[in-house]
């Protein structure tokens, strides 16, 4: 199956020919060039360099051909981070400003606190990991749904052999939940009875989110959330990362499969 990797609004490539930009025109793939009056200022500056290097290559000059794939593949990078932050951020409430962080672990609780709400709306949640590009660089973690499959996982090999499962203990909310003006702290405890080990988990979950326009409202999830990070940290301090990248790879292959 080809990975299609979006670097714009229309234009896309596929990993194993990533100097081909194209786009979708009455449900078929075309050539993006073919189309350049309908693309954005910046999809028009990746295609024209990839029709300047189509150019070049025709004319086989192999120094102006390193130039400009030189040129060309720090465009794409920069165009693919881009819509991976676009596309993640578009999970979250369109009404919420984007946050002005791109780091990977910003991401993950954007994304982790969407799954939370989701849940709560009874949704089912199947991403169990988070892949995308950052920086140029393939980053990948582990998701709040994730964790609870492998939590179960390990619960279920633990029963094979006698043993007790992960057990998260109630959160007490008078015991552990603190809260500040701006912020709710949560405090949870997970149990490996097949080992014995126990962890506790913090969160810190602001208790106010900045729309588009600069104001601030209460977030009516916000005690939710930080319960939910905090339980989610207390089980992933317990889960070793052999297990994680295991489950990672059964996750991955049988997502190539199902698509």
């Amino acid at each position: 199956m080809r990975e299609k990797i979006s670097v714009g609004e229309k234009v896309f490539v596929y990993t194993d020919s990533p100097y081909l930009p194209l786009t979708i025109v009455n449900n078929k793939e075309i050539n993006a060039w073919d189309v350049m009056d309908t693309l954005s200022d910046k999809e028009k500056t990746l295609v024209k360099k990839a029709k300047e290097l189509r150019e070049a290559l025709d004319k086989k000059d192999i120094t102006v051909i390193a130039e400009i794939q030189k040129q060309y593949d720090a465009l794409l990078e920069s165009m693919k981070q881009e819509a991976t932050i676009e596309k993640w951020q578009g999970k979250v409430n369109q009404e919420i400003a984007p946050t002005e962080k791109v780091d990977e672990f910003s991401i993950f609780e954007k994304l982790d606190e969407q799954q939370i709400v989701e849940e709560l709306e009874g949704k089912v949640i199947t991403e169990y990991f988070y892949s995308f590009l950052i920086g140029g660089r393939e980053v990948t973690g582990i998701s709040w749904a994730g964790i609870k499959a492998v939590a179960r996982f390990m619960s279920m090999q633990n029963a094979q052999h006698g043993m007790g499962g992960i057990e998260i203990l109630p959160i007490d909310l008078e015991r552990d939940i603190k809260e500040t003006d701006q912020y709710i702290i949560a405090t949870a405890k997970a149990i490996d009875h097949g080992t014995g080990l126990s962890m506790v988990g913090i969160s810190k979950q602001a208790k106010y989110v900045t729309r588009k326009d600069g104001t601030q409202v209460p977030d009516e999830f916000a005690l939710v959330k930080a319960c939910s990070k905090a339980m989610r940290n207390a089980i992933r301090a317990l889960i070793p990362e052999s297990i994680i990248i295991e489950m990672y790879s059964k996750w991955k292959e049988e997502n190539k499969h199902g698509n």
